[in-house]
């Protein structure tokens, strides 16, 4: 039984340390009007989430938007 719990337990740390995943954001400014924005997203394993910040920032940028922050 007791190692039945140390597998599971084993189990349990090594599947949730590879599912880390961390706030990312860019931060753009419009060199004319001086207005900030933020284009949030995530790191780790869900790509939707950085292809979506990829597509705000892109976005922001036809408007004229500046990367002055990146994180």
């Amino acid at each position: 039984m007791r190692y039945i719990l140390m597998f599971c337990l084993a189990t349990v740390v090594a599947g949730s340390a590879g599912c880390a995943s961390t706030r990312s954001f860019v931060l753009l400014r419009h060199p004319v009007t001086n207005k900030t924005v933020e284009c949030p997203g995530e790191t780790g394993i869900d790509t939707g989430s950085a292809a979506q910040m990829k597509t705000c920032v892109e976005s922001y940028k036809k408007e004229g938007y500046e990367v002055i922050v990146s994180y």
